[in-house]
């Protein structure tokens, strides 16, 4: 199954910016997927989409989910912030693939974004910054009843 995981953070006083985690296993990703992607300035998607493009990876040969993906960023103004030179995986074979991308609107583009040295997987961490301020002194605590102490 394809995988998501969206982290909320206030940033620049009420706004918000969302990172989203995806991971899409190989050869299984769907469109309907990729269509249920957040899009907008206030959206960062990173993960292994498991497909390759020539947006994000100049090396990499296009297969079918790549450019379906391809599709879905230009149709909604969204970018791979990756950089096309750079490889993301070493496979068994030596060879090398960018399957991981982080995918933000054109307001993000230019952000640093790196990867990082091996940590012992085939996949290396990948490295990015994004301008602005996070806000620390909102965060928002659930609101807990203690029904037992209730004077009915």
């Amino acid at each position: 199954f394809s995988e998501r995981l969206d982290v909320e953070v206030f940033v620049n006083g009420d706004e918000t910016l969302t990172f989203a985690n995806v991971y899409l296993p190989p050869g299984r990703g769907t469109t309907s997927f990729i269509n249920s992607l957040p899009v907008g300035d206030n959206y960062i998607i990173a993960g292994d989409f498991n497909c390759h493009g020539k947006l994000w990876a100049r090396s990499d040969n296009e297969d079918e989910m790549g450019g379906k993906l391809q599709q879905w960023m230009l149709k909604h103004n969204m970018l791979p912030m990756n950089n096309p030179k750079t490889h993301t995986h070493l496979s068994t074979r030596n060879t090398t693939t960018s399957p991981d991308i982080v995918i933000a609107s054109s307001a993000h583009n230019g952000n640093t974004w790196r990867t990082l040295d091996s940590i012992n997987s085939d996949h290396l961490p990948m490295y990015f910054e994004v301008d602005t301020k996070v806000s620390h002194n909102q965060v928002r605590i659930p609101k807990k009843w203690n029904w037992k102490k209730a004077d009915w």
